[in-house]
C-alpha cells in the first residue's frame, strides 16, 4: 500500500515537472508570443508525462538489466576496446585529419604566442599544441593533427571501455555487451572521437568516473586512488564540472547521511587535486585568469535584451551602466539564441570596478522586467530542456569539418581538410553537422538534445520511483552538470556529448540487492 502510494505520488510529481518543461520549451520555441495557449499544452504535456511515467513506474528492474542480451565478441576488455577503435576509423577517414574546430584556432594561438589563458582548459591546449608542434618538427602540421586525432581516438575507445567493464561488473555481461554496441554504433561517438574540442576528452572521463562512483557506491570498490585521479583528468577538462561536482557531493550528503562516506575520497580528492594542478600550472605558463563575463551568459542576455526590447522602463542610471557594461552600443548585438556577441564585447574593467553597481542594475532589471528576463533565458536554453521540433541554434550542431576563420597570427601552414571521403564529408557537415540530423525523418530524433535531455531525467526518475537512494543520490551528478549547462552561452550538439556518454551508466548501473525487508513492504 504505501509502495503504491509512493509511486502514485512521484509519478504525479515527475508528470508536473515534465509538463512545465514542456509548456516553458514550447512557449520558447514558438518565440515567446503573447497569447500562447499555456493551458492547453500544460494539459497535453501533463497527459503525455503521466502516461511516461506510469508506465514506467510499472516495468520490473529486471527488464532495464540486460540480462536476456548476450555477445561473445565483447565478452572481453581487449576485444571492446578494439572494436571501439574500428568503429571510430571511418569517421577519421572521413574528416582526416579530424576535425579542428571551435576554439581550436585560440588554443593555438596560445600555444605559438605563449599567452595562455585560463579560458580554455591548459592540460587541453597543451596537448593539442604540442601534438601539432610535433607534426610540424616531422615535416607537416597535418601529421601533427592527425597524431592529435589519433591520441584523442584511443584515449576515449580506453575511457569508454572502462565504462563498459564497470558496467558489466555491476549490471552483467548483457548490460556490456549493450552499452558496447552504444559506445561502438551511436553516430555521436563517432564524430565526436575525431573532434578536436575539450568536451569529448571531458566527457569520456567524466563518464568512467561517473560509472567507477556508482560501483564505489553500490559495493564499495574500487579502489579511492584511481578514482580520484580520473576525476581530476575530467575536472581540468572543465571548470564547471567542479561546481557540479561539489553541489552534488552536498545533496549526496542530505540524502544518504553517513553512507555518503564512501564517495568522499574519490571526488574531494579529484576536487582538490584538479584546483591545485589547475591553479599550478597557469601560474607555471603565467596564464591569464578566466574573465568575469563568461560567467555571466544569462545576466547579459537578459540585459540586452530589455536594453533592445522595453527601454522605457529602465531609468537613466540603469541605462547608464548597461552602456558603459556593453560600450558602443554593442547591446544591439543581442541574439536570443547565443550570448557570445555580448560576452565578447562586454567592457571586463566595469565588471572588475563596479561588480557591485552591475549586480544592483540587474536584479533591478529583473523586478522591473521579470518576463522579458525569463524569455532571455528561455531563448537560449530551451533546446536543452525541450524536445524541439527543429534546430535553431546559430551556428552547427555538430562542426565536422576545419575552422579557417582566427588564424591571423598564423604565419605557417594551416592545419587543412585531406579528407578521403571529401563529398561524404560535405554531406554530413549539412545533414548531420549543421541541424543535427532534424532533416532526416525519425532518426533525426536520436541526436535531438531536449529527447536526450528527457530521457536522462526519466532514468533518474526511475530510480525515484523504485526508492533506490543510493542509486538516484548518484545519478543526480549528470543532472548538476547538466544544470550548468543551462546557464551557458549557447546549447550546441557537443555540450550534450557528456550525458551520452553517462546513458549506460544510468540504464545499467548501480544497482542495488533488494534486503529482505524491502522485499516485505
Amino acid at each position: 500500500m504505501k509502495r503504491n502510494a509512493w509511486r502514485t505520488g512521484t509519478v504525479l510529481a515527475g508528470g508536473m515537472m515534465f509538463a512545465c518543461m514542456g509548456v516553458l520549451g514550447g512557449y520558447a520555441q514558438a518565440g515567446c508570443p503573447d497569447g500562447f495557449p499555456f493551458a492547453g499544452v500544460f494539459i497535453l504535456a501533463l497527459a503525455v508525462s503521466l502516461t511516461v511515467l506510469a508506465i514506467l513506474s510499472r516495468v520490473p528492474r529486471g527488464k532495464l538489466s540486460g540480462e536476456s542480451f548476450s555477445s561473445g565478441m565483447l565478452q572481453k576488455k581487449s576485444r571492446v576496446f578494439v572494436f571501439l577503435v574500428i568503429c571510430y576509423l571511418p569517421a577519421l577517414l572521413v574528416t582526416f585529419p579530424g576535425s579542428f574546430a571551435y576554439d581550436v584556432p585560440f588554443q593555438l594561438k596560445q600555444y605559438y604566442t605563449g599567452a595562455f589563458s585560463a579560458h580554455h582548459p591548459l592540460v587541453h591546449t597543451l596537448l593539442l599544441g604540442g601534438c601539432t608542434a610535433l607534426g610540424r618538427m616531422l615535416g607537416s602540421i597535418n601529421l601533427g593533427a592527425a597524431l592529435y586525432t589519433a591520441v584523442q581516438v584511443l584515449a576515449m575507445a580506453a575511457c569508454l571501455t572502462g565504462c563498459v567493464e564497470s558496467i558489466r561488473r555491476q549490471g552483467g555481461k548483457g548490460a556490456a555487451g549493450i552499452s558496447a554496441l552504444f559506445f561502438g554504433l551511436y553516430p555521436l561517438h563517432m564524430f565526436m572521437a575525431v573532434n578536436a574540442t575539450k568536451d569529448v576528452l571531458f566527457s569520456g572521463c567524466f563518464a568512467w568516473f561517473f560509472c567507477l562512483l556508482g560501483e564505489r557506491l553500490s559495493d564499495g570498490s574500487p579502489g579511492p586512488e584511481g578514482m580520484a585521479g580520473l576525476g581530476t583528468a575530467a575536472l581540468l577538462l572543465r571548470s564547471n564540472a567542479l561546481y557540479a561536482v561539489v553541489a552534488w557531493l552536498l545533496l549526496s550528503a542530505l540524502i544518504l547521511g553517513k553512507r555518503c562516506r564512501v564517495l568522499l575520497l574519490p571526488t574531494t580528492g579529484a576536487v582538490v587535486l584538479s584546483f591545485a594542478l589547475g591553479t599550478g600550472l597557469g601560474t607555471l605558463l603565467g596564464a591569464a585568469p578566466t574573465e568575469r563575463v563568461e560567467m555571466l551568459s544569462v545576466p547579459l542576455q537578459q540585459l540586452g535584451r530589455v536594453r533592445n526590447v522595453c527601454p522605457e522602463k529602465l531609468d537613466e542610471g540603469e541605462i547608464r551602466v548597461i552602456d558603459r557594461l556593453m560600450p558602443n552600443e554593442s547591446w544591439k548585438l543581442y541574439d536570443p539564441g547565443i550570448s557570445d556577441p555580448l560576452k565578447f564585447e562586454a567592457d571586463e574593467a566595469v565588471l572588475a570596478e563596479h561588480p557591485e553597481e552591475v549586480i544592483r542594475v540587474w536584479l533591478s532589471v529583473l523586478h522591473k522586467c521579470p518576463m522579458e528576463c525569463l524569455n532571455a533565458f528561455l531563448l537560449t536554453a530551451y533546446p536543452f530542456f525541450f524536445p524541439y521540433t527543429s534546430y535553431r541554434v546559430p551556428g552547427y550542431y555538430l562542426q565536422m569539418e576545419i575552422s579557417h576563420s582566427y588564424y591571423e597570427w598564423c604565419d605557417f601552414e594551416q592545419i587543412h581538410s585531406q579528407s578521403l571521403a571529401p563529398r561524404l564529408l560535405s554531406a554530413l557537415s549539412w545533414r548531420f553537422g549543421a541541424r543535427g540530423a532534424m532533416q532526416i525523418p525519425v532518426l533525426g530524433w536520436l541526436f535531438n538534445m531536449g529527447l536526450i535531455c528527457w530521457v536522462m531525467l526519466l532514468l533518474v526518475w526511475r530510480r525515484l520511483l523504485n526508492r533506490e537512494w543510493k542509486a538516484f543520490a548518484w545519478s543526480l551528478l549528470p543532472v548538476c552538470l547538466w544544470l550548468t549547462f543551462l546557464l551557458g552561452p549557447v546549447m550546441a550538439g557537443r555540450y550534450i556529448y557528456p550525458f551520452v556518454c553517462c546513458m549506460p551508466g544510468l540504464l545499467f548501473g548501480c544497482r542495488q540487492r533488494k534486503t529482505n525487508l524491502e522485499e516485505m513492504i
